[in-house]
């Protein structure tokens, strides 16, 4: 069994003991989502879609998303929805973290997040925990909640892996140096990975061991279609005012922006081909730098268009003749979900996923790739003019997209089974 962060005390225990006796179950299942949030905003962005669909599903939950960054609160929550934000943290190309605004030690700030974990958690009290990626949490920071759920509550657990995490050999030494293995075995009733083996086997690739297996369920990549149908009005409104339907738009989208710098430098070097105008997103966190370079090309440029941050690119890439994008999962997944013509330029750093992601999709016909070191102006000029006008890629016969129908359905048995008191 793994320990917890900070040791629980026998006041802890019957507080625990004390919360659960007194609290009666309400008639709507309570939903809690984790994400860690130290890198961009896709783990809160498909978290966010996962209590959207859930909300609109039969189960009617109350849902709580324990989120790591402020800029979460910009994103509106489903009905019956709240949110508990942790102090930021902020992983470096690196790998390793830091305090993103207080000046304590790092050591400080992962103790305030336990706490707020463990806290928000032992007086919500979910019938359902997903935990997004990180079995532990980052740095560990939801072990002494993890351990307080197990022993004092009934509340199912679940992982959501995305499709591909890293290298294996990386995933395999990573999760034996943190005891992760043994976290899914301890405190997880199900791991739900969010894409289909065709494109990417985790559970075969990851070595998985033969106790946790049973536990894993693919459920399919989620269609983002579905995500317009929880989007704000005036986030498409914005969009079609913008009025993209009536010319070929090349669009540019970079997720956070926190890895975005050299696809951000090449795209402001862009040479249009006759008929095209471009646009550019490139998230929240993109150096200054680099943001000065692509305001001074749209200052000069008619022709090109800059939109320092929307809630719903969905919105703007439905409308769009191509995209050139990083190749982060929830990204990726929305723009072949649209099935348009689509240039990916991985992260070259840190985290192979991306490049594992997009060389996979490369060989299924999906998409086109890009590495970091070849990226250009003129070289995505050239894709434009050559492949941005090309037949849509058309995946939906191949690749599974039912991935939110199916997560409904798996929480709905879990539920099922921990309102009946019956043992997963």
């Amino acid at each position: 069994m793994l320990t917890p962060g900070p040791v629980a005390t026998a006041a802890d225990d019957q507080r625990a003991r004390l919360t659960v006796a007194a609290r009666g179950r309400p008639t709507a299942p309570r939903i809690a989502l984790y994400s860690h949030d130290t890198l961009g905003l896709g783990h809160m962005r498909r978290n966010l879609l996962l209590a959207q669909a859930l909300t609109a599903s039969p189960l009617q939950p109350v849902t709580l998303s324990l989120v790591g960054k402020p800029e979460a609160c910009r994103f509106p929550l489903p009905a019956r929805g709240e949110r508990v934000v942790l102090p930021a943290l902020r992983k470096r190309p690196e790998g390793d973290y830091l305090p993103a605004c207080f000046d304590l030690p790092l050591t400080h700030v992962v103790n305030m997040r336990s706490l707020i974990l463990r806290a928000a958690l032992e007086g919500f009290r979910p019938d359902l925990l997903i935990v997004d990626n990180v079995p532990r949490g980052a740095l560990r920071e939801l072990d002494d909640a993890l351990c307080m759920l197990r022993a004092h509550t009934s509340t199912r657990i679940v992982l959501g892996l995305r499709d591909v995490l890293d290298d294996p050999e990386a995933i395999r030494r990573q999760w034996s140096e943190s005891n992760s293995y043994a976290a899914l075995r301890d405190y997880y009733d199900e791991i739900w990975i969010y894409g289909d083996p065709l494109v990417f086997d985790a559970q075969h690739d990851y070595w998985f061991p033969a106790d946790v297996q049973p536990k894993i369920r693919y459920t399919g990549y989620f269609d983002l279609c579905e995500r317009m149908r929880y989007a704000q009005a005036d986030d498409l409104l914005a969009a079609e005012q913008l009025c993209l339907r009536d010319q070929d738009t090349v669009l540019c989208l970079l997720g956070g922006g926190e890895d975005g710098d050299v696809l951000a430098g090449a795209f402001a070097d862009i040479a249009l081909p006759d008929g095209f105008n471009a646009l550019i997103v490139p998230g929240p966190y993109l150096q200054a730098e680099s943001m000065c370079k692509l305001e001074q090309r749209a200052a000069a440029d008619p022709r090109f268009r800059l939109i320092p941050f929307v809630r719903e690119p969905m919105a703007l890439a439905r409308d769009c003749t191509c995209v050139v994008a990083m190749g982060g999962f929830n990204t990726v997944w929305e723009i072949v979900a649209l099935e348009k013509p689509f240039l990916v330029v991985p992260r070259a750093y840190g985290r192979r996923e991306q490049w594992i992601r997009a060389k996979r999709l490369q060989e299924l016909g999906v998409l086109d790739v890009q590495s970091q070191e070849s990226v250009s102006g003129q070289s995505i000029s050239q894709w434009v003019a050559t492949r941005g006008r090309a037949p849509r890629a058309h995946i939906r016969e191949s690749i599974r997209m039912d991935g939110l129908s199916t997560v409904v359905d798996l929480a709905s048995g879990l539920l099922s089974r921990e309102l009946r008191g019956v043992s997963a």
